[in-house]
């Protein structure tokens, strides 16, 4: 028997994303809480009838916008390297077609950084570095006929004057710390690895990770040749020496409130050493670059050891797949190519962003099953409008889950992609949902 609809048992409930955000305070058109006026009473049954979402989503998601490549220098040294889509801000923008993505990505490839597997790069720290874009290793070309996006080498040789510190061969000092007590304490000092233009850039560099690893000595550019050591805090009742090469045996301790010069070597022999000499102390330069660098595209171990794990919500998902590039390997698989190569991917740029929305709300109690575990989805929508269509969803038959709460005080609503991540909207936007209830058992589908 059909029960009439009454203020605690409404038949038919139309939810506007900017009345929920109004009244509760908080929220996104994606993500928001709608406190009911009245509750829902005794509730046996619940169906998402209809919905309409603006398409507005980034085309690239933010866990997404990471290209990573590796190059190999001259003397075989690995470099792993990367940036982020629209490099310089947090923001994104919107690609009517494959020109402007490659538009932007050759832009932003003059805001690459050295990727270091010991200190894992996070997007937070990368727009903190505010760089200044300079010369690019790769630029990305479209490909009208394959319809790809292929890449190209154009790495030039750098400057004879450049120092090189590589990632695990020769960005780490160690440094023994001795307290009073005559403990001593061994401290592995990690240098950004990279490319410096001069000694005072290096000499900063140093200075930046003696702080981090609470070592109270600043390096500044050289005396003659050779790097200065000088103590900055002179109440620390401890002695550092720095480690090096063991047949060289220099320098052994530096004093407080002291300073101390010495310079460089190169090839270094030692991981743990920056700035030693071998030659009587005297300062040797670094060997000048004499080619340009190989490129090959990374892969996802690359990825995975090179950026903060929250940066990557499945190992594979970097901006290098959405371009079409195989990531589960290097490419090409046949290895790196040199200066004017270029890599063509075995796919086509992905730019829908996502096929279908997951719908996400504290009405469903296990009575939905998702293959990833998920039990709270109330429906999925296909995204069947192209980039700032609405997204129109129309229930084509009746199908109440029937495990939902019997009383409502509230409605939570969120959107997620098929990666379980929200679906970021701006607050000019506005969704809009239609339920269905049920209060009758002999209403609700026979099991």
């Amino acid at each position: 028997m059909r029960r009439l609809a009454h203020t605690n048992r409404p038949a038919r409930l139309f939810i506007r994303s900017d009345d929920a955000i109004d009244r509760a305070g908080s929220g996104n058109p994606g993500d928001f809480q709608m406190p009911l006026r009245e509750p829902i009473l005794e509730a046996k049954g619940v169906q998402l009838l209809s919905a309409r979402i603006p398409n507005i989503f980034p085309q690239v998601p933010d866990y997404q916008r990471w290209f990573i490549y590796v190059t190999y220098d001259y003397q075989g040294f690995r470099h792993i390297r990367g940036f982020r889509l629209c490099a310089s801000t947090e923001r994104q923008r919107y690609f009517a077609n494959y020109a402007d993505i490659v538009e932007q990505l050759n832009d932003d490839a003059k805001y690459w950084v050295e990727l270091d597997a010991t200190n894992p790069l996070s997007t937070s720290r990368y727009l903190s570095l505010a760089l200044t874009p300079g010369s690019p290793d790769v630029q990305f070309e479209y490909d009208a006929r394959n319809r790809k996006i292929n890449t190209r080498n154009v790495c030039i040789a750098p400057p004879s004057s450049i120092y090189q510190l590589v990632s695990g061969f020769n960005n780490v000092m160690q440094i023994s710390a001795t307290d009073a007590g005559g403990n001593i304490d061994y401290r592995n000092i990690v240098v950004a690895p990279g490319l410096y233009g001069n000694t005072a850039d290096l000499a900063v560099a140093m200075t930046n990770a003696l702080s981090v690893g609470g070592v109270p000595l600043a390096v500044s550019s050289p005396v003659n040749g050779q790097l200065q050591y000088t103590w900055i805090d002179s109440n620390v009742p401890i002695t550092f020496a720095l480690m090096f090469n063991a047949t060289t045996n220099y320098p052994v301790t530096l004093a407080q409130n002291s300073s101390l010069a010495f310079g460089f070597s190169y090839p270094y022999t030692n991981t743990q050493v920056i700035g030693n000499s071998f030659v009587n102390n005297q300062a040797i330069p670094f060997d000048n670059p004499t080619a340009p660098s190989t490129l090959q595209l990374a892969s996802v171990a690359e990825a995975a050891a090179t950026l903060v794990y929250t940066e990557l919500v499945k190992n594979y998902l970097f901006l290098n797949q959405i371009l079409g590039y195989n990531v589960g390997e290097p490419q090409p698989s046949s290895g790196p190519v040199a200066t004017g190569g270029v890599i063509i991917p075995v796919s086509f740029c992905d730019l829908v962003r996502t096929q279908t929305i997951y719908i996400q709300s504290n009405l469903t109690l296990n009575g939905t099953m998702c293959s990833n575990g998920m039990r709270n989805i109330i429906q999925t929508i296909p995204v069947n409008v192209p980039q700032l269509g609405v997204i129109s969803y129309q229930s084509s038959q009746a199908h109440y889950i029937w495990n939902t709460p019997e009383n409502i005080m509230n409605i939570n609503i969120k959107l997620i992609d098929e990666n379980n991540q929200p679906l970021p909207m701006t607050l000019n936007a506005q969704t809009e949902f239609e339920l269905g209830f049920l209060y009758d058992d002999s209403e609700l589908p026979i099991m």
